[in-house]
């Protein structure tokens, strides 16, 4: 979707939700999230906010978890480019793959991985 009022709503709810995900997790003294990231986000969610709330769901996640919010945005900017659409389902293999191995023995990744497969349906 190219609309660019769609486009621009969903740089602004990006722009927002990284800055509470930076704040939440100390990230906001660092100057995270870099304005081109979240452009370059924006851009890559060409539009769906279904894509945009589920990366940054992602991200939070993993900021809260284990890694840093630089990280894990790098990693969602580099596996993806600017065909949202088409790449939803890359989007949450991609999640899946990367958060959690094939076999869960351990019940507090399978609790978070539930819950992980909520926010997604």
């Amino acid at each position: 979707m190219d609309d660019p009022t769609c486009l621009r709503d969903v740089k602004t709810f990006l722009t927002q939700r990284l800055q509470t995900i930076a704040e939440r997790h100390g990230l906001s003294s660092i100057g995270w999230p870099d304005v081109d990231d979240v452009e370059k986000l924006a851009i890559r969610a060409s539009g769906l906010f279904i894509w945009a709330v589920t990366a940054s769901n992602y991200i939070d996640i993993n900021a809260r978890l284990r890694m840093q919010g630089k990280e894990i945005l790098k990693i969602v900017l580099e596996q993806f480019d600017d065909k949202a659409m088409e790449e939803i389902n890359t989007l949450y293999r991609t999640i899946l793959d990367f958060s959690y191995p094939r076999k869960i023995d351990n019940p507090w990744i399978f609790e978070t991985f539930r819950r992980l497969i909520g926010t997604i349906m």
